[in-house]
């Protein structure tokens, strides 16, 4: 009696763990974003996962749209795939979003991405209050300063009475 009724604890138990699973599953971000699935259906299959981590790291948290452009019909794979995104995060104004792929010739995929996001602030607050642990490389030519936080660059322009923040990362 007591094996029994330990059988039917346990078939309770491994039911609801597989009924949680599938609502916790439901819930969750898709594992192949919709910029992935077009590449892949273009025939983008070496840089599937560079480009689907770059873009669910690009919009998370965030409702966003995406502009693709295709890549070479003769060679998708061997072909530079580039994409445009709209990123909207909650309470925040839209950003322009920008990445690139490029197979390369050890079966992987180098990338850059940019961000543009205006910020209402003047350049030098945002450089001393956001980048305050950034370091200041220096300007482009007179008005566009660069600032390095690690490998990341990001290139603050002045605009109207605000900032014009560009962030870029060269991944290889």
């Amino acid at each position: 009696m007591i094996q029994k009724i330990s059988i039917f604890i346990i078939a309770c138990v491994v039911l609801l763990s597989v009924q949680a699973n599938a609502i916790s599953e439901q819930n969750a971000v898709p594992a192949v974003n919709a910029v992935t699935q077009t590449a892949t259906s273009l025939g983008v299959l070496t840089c599937a996962k560079r480009i689907n981590e770059i873009a669910t790291f690009l919009t998370a948290n965030s409702k966003s749209g995406a502009f693709v452009f295709p890549p070479s019909k003769q060679q998708p794979d061997k072909s530079v795939f580039s994409s445009s995104m709209e990123i909207n995060p909650a309470n925040a104004p839209a950003m322009y979003a920008s990445a690139s792929f490029y197979p390369n010739s050890n079966n992987g995929c180098d990338a850059i991405y940019d961000t543009v996001e205006y910020v209402d602030d003047l350049c030098a607050n945002v450089e001393t209050s956001v980048f305050k642990n950034g370091t200041r490389i220096g300007k482009i030519k007179k008005d566009i300063v660069i600032m390095a936080v690690g490998q990341v660059k990001f290139f603050l322009m002045p605009a109207g009475q605000g900032c014009v923040v560009i962030k870029k990362e060269i991944l290889q």
